[in-house]
Formats: C-alpha cells, structure tokens, sequence
C-alpha cells in the first residue's frame, strides 16, 4: 500500500495574514484562493489556509515540523521572524526557542511552529523490497 499527505490544515482567524507572513518567511506564492481559503505549497507539501472562529487556544499546536539542511538557513529564518514581527508590530509573532539545531517560533494565530537542522549524515528509511514472507517471525 503507498500512502502520501495531501494537504496539512491551517486554521486562522486571519488567513491573509497567516499566509502574509508565512510568505514573507519562506518566499510562498499562492496556488490558488478560494473566499477565505489559500492553498500553497512548501517543498513537496501542499498547505491549505482556512478560516476559523475558534479561540486561537485549539490553534496552538503544529504536529509536524520542517526541515531545513543549512545552519545558516535556521539563522536567516530568525531574522526574518523577528524583522516581520518588528515590521508589523506583532506580539504573537516571535522567535520563542534558539537551540543548536532547531528553532521554534509563533505565528500570527499563535501557532508554534519548529524548524529543525538536518545534517548530512541524516538518513531516512526507505521502504526494503528484499524481504520475503520468510523473513518475517511470527511470535
């Protein structure tokens, strides 16, 4: 079976600007904007913006985090969190951790979003067709 994400969610109670910002952050454009809602995408991931009512409390949390290979690249998103934040006078907005390999920082709905650094000797699993049924124990 081959699964793969369609499009993360983006509740806010500004979809304009949520995306203003992001764009800003990540030098986005817009794929298409339907009323309220704004798709984009970043890498290989598609987002989608969409309105919210809700206390920005249910908003707080990201469940995924984003990867850049460079420390200059975790550096250059600080500063343009805090130029934007400083730009717009934002108070939500804002660089909250500054770690070696990995940042954390606030969006306009005062979603948390984490950046880390990969470095090259990072490897990921790959799916291994070397396997056959005999392969596998049964406890």
């Amino acid at each position: 079976m081959e699964v793969s994400f369609g499009s993360v969610y983006l509740y806010s109670k500004n979809p304009t600007g949520l995306f203003r910002f992001l764009s800003f952050l990540f030098d986005l454009e817009k794929v298409k904007k339907e009323e309220d809602t704004i798709d984009f995408s970043l890498g290989s991931t598609d987002f989608r913006i969409l309105p919210s009512d809700e206390s920005s409390q249910n908003l707080k949390l990201s469940f995924f985090n984003l990867n850049v290979f460079e420390p200059q690249q975790l550096t250059y998103l600080i500063q343009n969190v805090e130029f934007y934040a400083y730009k717009e006078g934002s108070k939500s907005i804002k660089v909250l951790v500054e770690a070696e390999n990995y940042i954390e920082f606030s969006d306009s709905d005062g979603r948390v979003w984490r950046v880390e650094l990969l470095h090259d000797s990072t490897t990921f699993p790959t799916k291994n067709n070397d396997f056959t049924t005999s392969d596998v124990r049964i406890c």
